[in-house]
């Protein structure tokens, strides 16, 4: 893509659609990230102005427990993850794909944190497969995420 950037959590961002966004386009969105991330490390877990503001969390919810169940390691949003923004809409990551470096397909993080099928992959690693935080890790600093998480895998599993 032409229009790349990293919030300042580290995540690589790209704009597919439209291709070429205006200079309003982007900085609106570049803002939307930043406020996102902020209310994550604020701990803010308020409906309305905390983190869930800025995201559909069941879509959240619905990609974590794919990604971590699968060990997907571009899931922890390093890359190959999309998140849509539809006008009127809060950050959606419905679209699932890119699931060849899945279910220890991937010989390159073997021994790392989270690289085996005993612990949590997204969990454990940051956008740079390095330990640390991220989105997920600090949403499952919210009660209220990890009983949605819990659930959504009831609800799933059988």
């Amino acid at each position: 893509e032409t229009i790349c950037w990293w919030t300042t959590m580290g995540v690589p961002m790209m704009f597919s659609d439209p291709e070429e966004p205006t200079a309003q386009q982007l900085e609106y969105v570049k803002n939307l990230f930043e406020s996102f991330e902020q209310a994550l490390w604020a701990r803010n877990w308020s409906e309305t102005s905390g983190y869930p503001k800025y995201i559909d969390v069941d879509s959240f919810v619905d990609y974590y427990i794919v990604q971590e169940l699968t060990k997907n390691v571009d899931g922890n949003l390093r890359k190959s993850s999309f998140i849509t923004k539809e006008r009127g809409k809060k950050f959606e990551t419905y679209h699932l794909w890119d699931f060849d470096l899945t279910l220890g397909n991937c010989g390159y993080h073997h021994g790392s944190v989270g690289s085996g099928p005993e612990n949590f992959w997204i969990l454990s690693v940051n956008s740079y497969s390095k330990p640390g935080e991220n989105w997920f890790n600090l949403m499952m600093k919210d009660p209220a995420f990890v009983t949605r998480i819990k659930n959504r895998w009831n609800e799933l599993k059988p």
